[in-house]
């Protein structure tokens, strides 16, 4: 951990502290994510559960019938939902999109919540869309994507004024985020959002991808990591369109990592681009 100049990073009481401003959720949210530690759940069970949340249901079903799934307009009920996208799928989707309507009823904070939940779903559908080139768990990627910057949240949330710190810090010794959130907060957001992710009792791997999308390594290191990693640049920066500075664009060591070639990543960032205005439309969701 670094320490601020002139300052000392918070210390674990400080952020336990900070952390009891975090969103109550609710017990059908906590339903869901449990359902998705579990391989044996059937499609009954993840429907009842899911209908007991009118908002959730109402909102997964806004997503579901959205032109994304190409199937704009067929489904009308969660149980169809279940059928139509699969099971896996409509158990990722109901977690993610609880964890970001806990947030967005959280008053204050000065993030633009819609714009990191826009985000949010081009990580995922770039991370889901490499994922399944790279022969790795899409339905997985996509949930990874959608929650990597869980720890933005959180410190919307529970830590405002250090927020503001963070942005201070930055400005004044031109640190990078993850370097100034380190400084002041003792941690990244990173891993602020795996704690808790931990908590939540979300998967491991989620909790991994969270923790690590901006520096892939670790003796437990997964290639979801990567994955996701390599979806939050396509999403954050303008892509170049020039092949010679394509390899630059992107952490090398992930590419290398992940065995892609030149051409692979141009197959992918042209699906990738295909899909950008569907995550457009889906961020009012």
């Amino acid at each position: 951990m670094h320490s601020a100049q002139g300052s000392q990073p918070l210390t674990q009481a400080e952020i336990e502290r900070g952390l009891q401003r975090l969103p109550v959720l609710s017990t059908t949210v906590m339903q869901v994510l449990d359902l998705m530690r579990r391989d044996d759940v059937d499609t009954t069970l993840v429907a009842s559960t899911i209908a007991r949340d009118p908002v959730l249901t109402a909102r997964l079903l806004r997503l579901a019938n959205s032109p994304f799934f190409g199937v704009a307009g067929k489904i009308a009920s969660i149980k169809q939902a279940c059928v139509v996208l699969g099971l896996h799928t409509v158990r990722n989707l109901a977690a993610a999109v609880s964890v970001s309507s806990s947030f967005q009823a959280v008053k204050g904070g000065t993030l633009d919540r819609r714009r990191l939940w826009q985000h949010a779903l081009e990580t995922a559908i770039a991370a889901q869309a490499l994922a399944r080139r790279c022969g790795h768990d899409s339905d997985v990627a996509f949930t990874a994507g959608l929650l990597h910057d869980l720890g933005k949240l959180v410190l919307d949330a529970c830590f405002a004024d250090t927020v503001q710190r963070i942005q201070g810090y930055q400005d004044k010794h031109l640190h990078d985020l993850a370097e100034a959130e380190k400084s002041v907060l003792g941690m990244d957001h990173g891993q602020l959002g795996a704690m808790v992710a931990k908590r939540w009792r979300l998967p491991e791997l989620i909790q991994q991808v969270i923790a690590d999308h901006h520096e892939a390594e670790g003796d437990a290191y997964h290639p979801l990591v990567d994955i996701v990693r390599l979806a939050d640049v396509s999403s954050n920066k303008p892509v170049p369109d020039d092949p010679e500075q394509l390899g630059r664009h992107f952490p090398e060591e992930s590419i290398r990592r992940l065995g892609l070639d030149l051409g692979t990543i141009q197959a992918w960032l042209a699906e990738v681009e295909t899909s950008r205005a569907m995550a457009d439309s889906l961020s009012d969701m």
